[in-house]
């Protein structure tokens, strides 16, 4: 083979490179072995959350399934039509959670978002934008602590907000104050 074409025996992705045990190669090694079951890891850890949100949900009187449609969980209620109540579980409060929940409202009463309780508290979860962001979209969010105690941080109930008067005055009154700026329009082409 030309020397260009040789596999490099030293790097630590040739399968036929030497099997030495330097701790950079193990290093390697174990973020390969990492990066390819990093999936069916947080899968895992994901379907930690199903049973504690599961319990809470069967305590507020719903019969509750796994994966369902592709929901992380879905809770009937009794009644004519049933309430039908969807869970999506992910181990940090992320922009695809809340895509997937708005994805998911059009088929439901309620959605119910699940999230990993951050060891010390400060998690996203926790972020007050994180908790108007909910209230407005009518989304439900709880946190499940590592031991599995439920928290509910926000009710899926429909959001009304708030008027502040104040600041809708001092916008409308800037509004008032400023001059139109109006584009210079251009005379019309002459045709030829």
């Amino acid at each position: 083979m030309p020397p260009s074409i040789q596999p490099d025996m030293s790097s630590p992705f040739c399968p036929a490179a030497s099997r030495s045990s330097s701790p950079t190669r193990q290093k390697l090694e174990s973020l390969i072995l990492a990066s390819r079951s990093g999936a069916s890891a947080r899968a895992h850890l994901e379907s930690s959350l199903y049973l504690p949100v599961k319990r809470f949900l069967e305590k507020l009187g719903y019969e509750v399934k796994g994966e369902v449609c592709g929901c992380d969980l879905v809770a009937v209620g009794e009644g004519e039509p049933p309430v039908v109540v969807i869970g999506e579980l992910k181990l940090a409060f992320t922009l695809d959670l809340v895509l997937q929940a708005i994805d998911r409202t059009a088929a439901c009463d309620e959605v119910w978002l699940a999230v990993r309780a951050s060891r010390r508290g400060r998690g996203r979860e926790r972020d007050p934008r994180v908790r108007k962001l909910c209230r407005f979209l009518g989304l439900g969010l709880i946190s499940v602590s590592a031991s599995g105690r439920v928290e509910v941080l926000v009710e899926p109930v429909p959001w009304r907000p708030r008027r502040d008067a104040r600041r809708r005055s001092r916008i409308v009154e800037e509004h008032r104050r400023r001059r139109a700026i109006r584009p210079s329009v251009a005379a019309p082409a002459s045709p030829s």
